[in-house]
């Protein structure tokens, strides 16, 4: 499995806020192969709140998928979005966080105040290099601070090694 994840600090003045993940996963496999991939959003924290309000955050995973000399970047492939409501008073809320929703497809998810929706649009794709990133927006309406984890992680359908079809591919000296 290739990926990574990465952990953003997004402060809020009730305007939306959008931040640009570094290079979540890149993939050269040499040759072509179908991948499944995992999206997954993460809230872990609201800090400094002032009172009642909401948020929302949303990811999309944008994926650059290559053959041989081709490529195509499929924008907002995975768009993932967890929103709450803060109540007063503004003491953590353990039920509310940390939040999380994931998806190994394509397609929009969401998870508002705990009601999930999935409207899924496939699940595999072919590739042999892959690159993928995250957008991630902010909006809230009340000033806050967010911790929020994006992770992108991608396995191939059939992982083959050639080495595997060598003289010892076992590696005991077996025949």
């Amino acid at each position: 499995m290739w990926g990574s994840e990465t952990t953003l600090s997004i402060p809020l003045a009730g305007v939306a806020v959008a931040n640009q993940t570094t290079q979540l996963a890149r993939v050269s496999y040499g040759r072509p192969d179908t991948w499944t991939p995992l999206f997954v959003l993460n809230l872990l924290a609201i800090r400094n709140t002032v009172g009642a309000g909401a948020v929302q955050v949303f990811a999309a995973f944008d994926l650059t998928i290559g053959v041989g000399r081709s490529s195509v970047t499929l924008f907002n492939y995975c768009t993932l979005e967890i929103g709450r409501t803060i109540p007063v008073p503004v003491a953590p809320n353990p039920s509310a966080l940390p939040a999380q929703i994931f998806s190994t497809q394509a397609g929009l998810f969401t998870d508002l105040d705990s009601v999930i929706t999935r409207a899924p649009a496939g699940s595999e794709f072919p590739g042999e290099d892959i690159q993928c990133n995250a957008r991630v927006l902010a909006t809230g309406s009340i000033s806050m601070l967010l911790d929020v984890n994006v992770s992108a992680f991608f396995t191939p359908r059939t992982h083959v090694r050639p080495d595997w079809y060598g003289k010892d591919a076992l590696g005991s000296g077996e025949r």
